[in-house]
């Protein structure tokens, strides 16, 4: 009897030293996440990998919380190479900074066509030809519209003077001009394009498709070389997360669509329709080809004036070792998107 006692509180000690121990793991902090700020210039479909890894947790997961701001490349670039920003989506103003000597690189792009339209109300204006000479309304000068326009004219052998591009900024100010015909033709996005009203296309009609002309790196990822050089792993959690994004986007249709509608409240149907124009461009690597590289710089480094022997080489712009090395492990694992 006296050694069950002893054995009843042997084990009676040893339990409360259990539950001590667990109730202090329990009081001991979680590792702090690595706070991250991004920009991206709009809430649309062009971003639902990463909009689609942040409602999926995919970020959390590797141990990073987002703290999403809204600006242009005008705005997040100045940032990012100060050290205040750790990445932006708008690798097109990425590239014209490093072509002006800024240490930053593209790191994952998004789609390689730009989701976009050359419109106009003018019955005489029906292809590029009509255009010679005329001004393109855009949203502004050095942005992916105007370089997609530009990557357009060389295609076709035409010089980067054939016309002129007016910069007309954010918000409806491209739509209004369409409708009043104060421009001959105006640049508009996919989003913008699924937000037309019937009276808005009394008159109005597509001139030319830059979706189906024009291959170049659209959307992405952008970060700066102190980055990639002194937190490496912060790197490649970002990346990894952003890359589960994508293969969720692409395997799972309907499911990112409310996912992306919801992460930016945007309107179902035109979400949807931008949605759905997206989709067939989106890269599943997040890589694009050596040429569709060297013709973005060559682009660039021309409307920035750079001499051809100046032009630096597209590693110097991108760097898609890191993401690589992502889709290489993520294989290796097996992993796969769930619902």
């Amino acid at each position: 009897m006296r050694a069950l006692a002893k054995n009843f509180i042997n084990f009676t000690v040893c339990l409360c030293a259990v539950i001590a121990f667990c109730g202090a793991l329990l009081m001991v902090p979680a590792a702090a996440a690595d706070q991250v700020w991004i920009a991206i210039p709009g809430l649309s479909p062009n971003s639902a990998f990463f909009m689609v890894a942040d409602e999926k947790g995919y970020y959390k997961e590797e141990g990073i919380e987002v703290h999403v701001v809204m600006a242009g490349g005008g705005t997040s670039i100045p940032a990012l190479i100060s050290g205040q920003m750790q990445f932006s989506a708008s690798t097109g103003s990425s590239i014209s900074a490093i072509l002006k000597g800024a240490k930053l690189k593209v790191v994952m792009v998004g789609q390689d066509r730009p989701g976009a339209q050359i419109w106009s109300s003018r019955p005489d204006v029906k292809s590029l030809t009509d255009l010679k000479g005329q001004q393109i309304g855009i949203q502004s000068i050095g942005d992916t519209g105007q370089m997609a326009v530009l990557s357009l004219l060389r295609k076709a052998g035409l010089p980067s003077n054939y016309l002129s591009f007016t910069p007309m900024g954010t918000g409806n100010a491209r739509l209004a001009a369409l409708k009043v015909k104060a421009l001959p033709a105006v640049l508009l996005n996919w989003f913008e394009i699924a937000n037309l009203r019937p009276e808005d296309l009394a008159e109005a009609h597509p001139v030319i498709d830059l979706y189906n002309d024009v291959r170049m790196p659209y959307n992405g990822l952008a970060t700066s070389d102190a980055l990639i050089s002194k937190n490496s792993d912060l790197l490649t959690r970002f990346i990894r997360a952003s890359m589960k994004g994508t293969a969720y986007t692409l395997a799972f249709h309907d499911q990112s669509i409310k996912l992306v509608t919801a992460y930016g409240k945007l309107p179902p149907a035109a979400t949807k329709f931008d949605f759905d124009k997206m989709i067939v461009s989106a890269l599943p690597d997040g890589t694009v080809s050596d040429e569709v590289q060297s013709a973005e710089i060559a682009i660039r480094a021309q409307l920035l004036g750079i001499p051809a022997d100046k032009v630096p080489p597209n590693s110097a712009v991108f760097d898609f070792g890191p993401i690589r090395k992502v889709t290489a492990q993520l294989k290796a694992e097996g992993w796969k998107p769930t619902p």
